[in-house]
């Protein structure tokens, strides 16, 4: 079978099979073939496109007053413009950056090709959705934020607001109330790397849950719609 390839639609699938097939040389989508770089400790990863009306961007300004030497925060895309500054929303956090001494806090990648930026985020210790329950009139309250579906679907830990993670059933996840995102930022450094271990294998196993359940979902609509 060294030809061939097995194609599995979760990471756990993906894991069984490459113990029990160790002549496959390659189980897509989900297998890796590398093992990744151990997380920074000292970094905090923000994914997607910074936007003043939608993300809590004033927690991400307080909060990077108080990161330590050698703590920041990585912005995984931003925009799609090359030229980030002339993008409007990350021109202004650029500026309020500058205006409070903490632009050396803040290192924007850039537009990353998605391999790249699934990549990338994968090998991240920790995961910022910048959202809350007031934010954008409360949108997500309802909404699931793509943070979520990036954290459960990769493994990666949230530092996430509380209301949040009560509403999306995830409050074992670092929470942090309000805006108060620096204190989000504390109670994960305390993290032993133990318990950052088990914190990683909830997250997997929420989205073990997450994925039963949308199929239980799914086989109760197909028996009502099929004869």
């Amino acid at each position: 079978m060294g030809r061939h390839a097995i194609v599995t639609f979760s990471r756990q699938a993906a894991e069984s099979l490459k113990a029990r097939c160790p002549s496959v040389q390659w189980i897509l989508p989900f297998a890796n073939h590398d093992e990744a770089a151990p997380p920074s400790a000292g970094e905090f990863v923000f994914a997607g496109s910074i936007d003043y009306r939608r993300k809590a961007v004033s927690s991400l300004l307080s909060a990077c007053a108080t990161l330590a030497a050698g703590e920041r925060v990585l912005i995984l895309g931003g925009s799609r413009d090359a030229n980030l500054a002339e993008d409007p929303n990350i021109g202004r956090l650029i500026r309020d950056l500058t205006a409070c001494g903490l632009e050396d806090k803040v290192h924007f990648t850039g537009y990353l090709p998605y391999g790249e930026f699934v990549e990338r985020l994968r090998r991240s210790r920790f995961l910022l959705p910048l959202v809350d329950d007031r934010i954008f009139a409360g949108d997500y309250r309802t909404r699931t934020p793509a943070a979520i579906a990036l954290s459960l679907g990769l493994g990666v830990p949230m530092i996430v607001n509380e209301a949040i993670a009560r509403r999306f059933d995830l409050d074992f996840m670092v929470c942090y109330p309000g805006e108060d995102l620096a204190s989000g930022l504390a109670a994960a450094r305390s993290v032993s790397e133990a318990g950052y271990a088990r914190l990683r294998e909830r997250t997997l196993h929420a989205a073990r849950r997450q994925t039963a359940h949308n199929l239980e979902t799914l086989a109760g609509i197909l028996r009502r719609i099929l004869p």
